[in-house]
């Protein structure tokens, strides 16, 4: 009888796998004209020929059942059954290895199929099939005749009409099917279908699907869920609905409805180029003859396209080809391709993104906004064989003082091409390999991912994010934040007041010139104690791990949870703790001493030292000072607790004593015990507390409080 071998679609840019060709027959089992049954997994076989070893053994069988009502079950190794006429009953059998498939006709009568574990094509014939999609992916078709057909979740299964000799009529929310072959049709759980090749009105079920309508002029409409619709050749309507929809109109005139939801219209895949403008209105090229409604993201064809935005927050990805995509006004995402076309993104006004990769030489240029862009460095593994037989690593080195970006080999100092021409962007993410990013006088963000990455901000106030590898950030002039990452990093600030965030690994951080600050907050996440001795230059955890530092002046230890000891340099130093019990030494210099919460140790040493108290302390957690003297302060922050105390502090407001005597005095300080106390209305109701220790026996006066 002949047979069917179904194609797999060619829906670009939806999730289906790899092509399968059916592999060679090893074994052949013929039934008789009556009862056959053939099913290795009950050692039951009747009617054929053979032993069910040659079953299990071989790869590839063909099982005919001929007449009478067959039972066959496959090998689960590749295997093509025929039922023949009856009502019979063919189970491709589980998981199918290697490039295995099963292909699974029914032929005549009412029969029961059910596909494999993973890949099987299976086909009714005539008759009130049952067809059971339990194969991961492959195609289904029910053929004439009022057939059931039932999916799994998570099978990619195509159930298709494409042999249908009129359009078929199909909606998967409310269980309905007519019209040529699908006429007394029972669909459940499908979520992947064709339709025929003349005009089908197809709908997807809430949860989503995957629909293709094939020749005719068709009418696809989505449901809830995220939807992927080809309308095919003819002039298809297609409307997505609610969610996220990817639609595709194909040949023809088509009208496309994206809905609600953030929907994207594909042409990849598509040989001719489109030419879209959204502020005019117009489309060519591929696009040409089309209406668009309420569409949010736009793919390219395999052709040289041009996608110009409008004043909204457009979405375009260029695909292959040499692309131009202009995002105008609004938050623009341009998406130069992944293949080696040279393409040309223009942001516009806005704050936009650019993506870029491969090996194309791309233009990209920001505008006003502030606009960042992401370069992933997939295929950049190149072979000069004459030198380097095993291949050559390029990464990006990019140079936004010049705005060119190369492929660029450090060790042989070799360029392999220029991909990127860039100006007006101030934020660059780079990926895998070691590249440089080397910034200008402006103000920049560099993101580093893995690989090691050499990152030099140059003039302006710019931001450097470590990656995974062992990178090198230099700020270069200007007012930098650099932070670090897992590997072992080199941070140099460079001129100007930086800050150097440390999170792990044996850094060596170097602040520069200028007032520079350790920040080190993500320290207790893997250690539990650290010392940090600008005297000598280094920073050492608790399992060992030893940091060199120079060049700070500052350390804040912001939101870290666990105890650490700060001992500052020779000159004047502003040292901030944890929120854990912290050991603080200020060293020479006039230094600026801040405990945070938790009860810590606070020793100025010489210089005229500040000690700065933002709020109130929990009751156990106050600070003891070891050496404040008259020439030392004590700083209150205005924004916390002691707003009420105003701009200063005067003569009134502190008292030597006990308690205080009056509603005036806010601070009282205990000479015998070496409290100091506060007490927010003095005499009143409000009862006094404890603020810091500061020693028995001295002498204060109120200069030397100071608010701010």
């Amino acid at each position: 009888m002949p047979h069917h071998i179904l194609p797999e679609p060619r829906i670009s840019g939806l999730p289906f796998p790899r092509s399968h060709c059916m592999r060679p027959a090893m074994t052949s089992f013929t039934g008789t004209s009556g009862k056959d049954i053939l099913d290795p997994d009950t050692d039951k076989i009747v009617g054929f020929a053979g032993s069910l070893e040659d079953l299990r053994d071989a790869e590839g069988d063909v099982i005919s059942g001929l007449g009478g009502n067959d039972s066959l079950v496959g090998s689960g190794r590749g295997d093509t059954i025929y039922g023949g006429s009856g009502n019979d009953t063919l189970d491709g059998n589980g998981w199918v290895y290697g490039d295995n498939y099963d292909s699974l006709y029914g032929g005549d009568g009412d029969d029961v199929v059910v596909a494999g574990g993973n890949y099987a094509n299976i086909f009714g014939g005539k008759g009130d099939d049952r067809l059971t999609l339990s194969g991961f992916t492959g195609r289904a078709e029910g053929g004439t005749g009022a057939d059931t057909i039932t999916g799994i979740a998570g099978s990619l299964m195509t159930v298709t009409y494409a042999s249908s000799g009129a359009g078929v009529k199909i909606d998967l929310e409310k269980g309905t099917a007519s019209g040529g072959h699908a006429s007394g049709d029972v669909l459940t759980s499908v979520y992947v279908l064709e339709g025929s090749n003349f005009g089908d009105t197809l709908k997807t079920a809430n949860s989503g699907g995957i629909f293709s309508g094939l020749g005719g002029n068709d009418r696809l409409t989505g449901g809830d869920g995220r939807d992927y619709l080809y309308g095919g050749s003819g002039n298809d309507l297609v409307l997505g609905g609610a969610g996220d929809d990817h639609l595709r109109g194909g040949t023809g005139a088509d009208t496309i409805k994206g809905g609600t939801g953030n929907d994207t219209v594909s042409f990849e895949g598509e040989a001719m180029a489109i030419l879209v403008d959204l502020k005019t209105g117009t489309f060519g090229g591929g696009a040409k003859g089309d209406v668009y409604f309420s569409i949010e993201d736009w793919e390219g064809s395999d052709g040289r396209d041009t996608i110009r935005g409008g004043a909204g927050d457009d979405k375009f990805n260029g695909g292959d080809g040499n692309d131009i995509l202009d995002g105008r006004a609004g938050n623009d995402f341009l998406t130069g391709g992944y293949d080696d076309g040279n393409d040309s993104l223009y942001g516009g006004s806005g704050d936009d993104h650019f993506f870029v990769s491969g090996t194309g030489r791309s233009v990209v240029k920001g505008g006003s906004g502030t606009d960042d862009l992401y370069y992933n460095e997939v295929h950049t593994d190149y072979s000069d064989y004459q030198n380097h037989p095993q291949g050559i690593r390029y990464s990006l080195r990019l140079d936004l003082e010049s705005g060119k970006g190369d492929l660029y080999n450090a060790e042989l100092d070799q360029v392999y091409r220029t991909v990127l021409q860039v100006s007006g962007v101030e934020e660059i993410s780079t990926s895998y390999g070691d590249d440089t990013l080397l910034g200008s006088n402006k103000a920049e963000y560099f993101d580093s991912s893995s690989g090691n990455d050499s990152l030099d901000g140059r003039g302006g106030n710019d931001t450097l994010d470590a990656g995974s590898g062992n990178d090198t950030l230099i700020g270069g002039a200007g007012g930098d934040l650099i932070r670090d990452d897992d590997g072992d990093d080199l941070m140099q600030g460079g001129t100007g007041n930086d800050t150097l965030e440390f999170v792990n690994g044996a850094d060596t951080i170097d602040g520069g010139s200028g007032h520079d600050m350790l920040a080190a907050g993500d320290l207790f996440s893997d250690w539990t104690s650290a010392v940090i001795d600008l005297s000598r230059g280094r920073l050492t955890t608790d399992d060992g791990l030893v940091v060199s530092v120079k060049g700070i002046e500052s350390v804040s230890l912001y939101y870290g949870t666990e105890s650490a000891k700060i001992i500052g340099s020779k000159t004047a130093n502003h040292l901030s703790g944890s929120s854990g019990d912290d050991t603080i030494l200020g060293g020479n210099g006039n230094d600026t001493l801040e405990g945070g919460s938790g009860k810590d140790v606070l020793t100025g040493g010489a210089g005229r030292d500040t000690f700065v108290f933002s709020g109130r302390p929990a009751p156990g957690d106050e600070d003891r000072l070891t050496d404040f003297g008259t020439q030392d302060r004590i700083m209150l922050d205005n924004a916390s607790a002691f707003a009420a105390l105003g701009n200063s502090i005067t003569a009134g407001e502190l008292h030597i004593g006990a308690s205080a005597r009056d509603s005036n005095d806010h601070l009282i300080y205990n000479s015998k015990t070496g409290a100091l106390l506060f007490d927010i209305d003095g005499k009143g109701g409000e009862a006094a507390w404890l603020l810091a220790d500061l020693g028995a026996g001295l002498t204060l006066n109120h200069q030397q409080f100071l608010i701010g």
